[in-house]
């Protein structure tokens, strides 16, 4: 792992199905709605291991229009 900028870590790593998944779901995710990656996924990530691969998102409140819309 390095920090590449003050909001920036690089990890490498090579990319298992759940990252993968992951990654297709937050490009969607990110034309919506400002989100953040929780404990669950970033203890995954980190190398932890974890009884349940589950995957927690915080997204910031937004109006009905565009939950739908999303």
């Amino acid at each position: 792992m390095e920090w590449v900028d003050q909001r920036t870590l690089k990890i490498s790593k090579r990319l298992n199905e759940l990252d993968k998944l992951l990654l297709r779901f937050v490009r969607i995710l990110e034309k919506y709605f400002e989100y953040v990656v929780t404990s669950s996924y970033v203890a995954i990530l980190f190398g932890r291991a974890r009884a349940t691969e589950d995957t927690d998102f915080l997204v910031k409140d937004v109006d009905e229009e565009k939950f739908k819309e999303f």
